[in-house]
């Protein structure tokens, strides 16, 4: 339940994991009619606990993914949780990747955390899961309380590099294959297009760099 002071206070927030559930009629996936029910993505729902009406819900419509193509980018079948901050945005554990993200009201993410710490299970199995997570106040952290909050400006994914990688479009060198027309886009057979002479031959360009570039 939201705390009261927070916004959405005496709503119930969780975090619906999704996964297999329940028992009915048999079906192809449960041919004894137990866990008939399946959904595999998550969805993170706040309610109305006395009218059942969904008050606000990050599921992965809202994360910009199509359902049912791509719905399971945001899905966790196991633990995970959602907290409710001061600010209104919403802390989300998607916990069997090891996921945290803060999202707004508009349902845009604020930061995103990948757990970078894994673990093997039973020898041969690598896991970075997170139980749940929970903002807590500065004044937990004697230490942060005198210090200075910077904000973190959003990067420009079409600009920035990380180091050593190539500097961005146009900066490699180009070697050309000797009887490859490196400006021949087109594959073989491919798009639409008729194949033509049996002696056509599939295009393409190798782009390095200095090492020196990389250093």
């Amino acid at each position: 339940m939201i705390p009261k002071g927070l916004p959405g206070e005496g709503n119930l927030l969780v975090f619906d994991n999704g996964g297999e559930g329940g028992y009915g009629v048999p079906n192809p996936t449960s041919p004894t009619g137990n866990n008939n029910a399946h959904r595999d993505y998550s969805r993170v729902l706040e309610f109305n606990p006395i009218t059942l009406e969904v008050i606000w819900q990050y599921t992965p419509l809202e994360a910009g993914n199509l359902l049912f193509t791509d719905a399971s980018k945001f899905y966790s079948s196991y633990i995970s949780s959602a907290q409710r901050l001061p600010n209104g945005n919403t802390l989300i554990t998607e916990g069997s990747d090891g996921r945290l993200i803060e999202v707004t009201p508009e349902h845009e993410i604020v930061w995103e955390f990948i757990n970078p710490y894994f673990t093997t299970v039973a020898g041969k199995f690598n896991m970075n899961m997170v139980y749940r997570a929970y903002r807590v106040p500065y004044e937990w952290v004697p230490q942060a309380i005198h210090g200075e909050e910077v904000s973190v400006e959003p990067l420009n994914v079409e600009t920035f590099r990380v180091p050593g990688a190539s500097k961005g479009a146009g900066t490699g060198k180009i070697t050309t294959v000797e009887g490859v027309d490196p400006n021949n886009k087109s594959v073989t057979g491919m798009g639409g297009r008729e194949e033509k002479e049996e002696d056509e031959k599939l295009d393409f360009c190798v782009a390095s760099v200095k090492k020196s570039d990389l250093m």
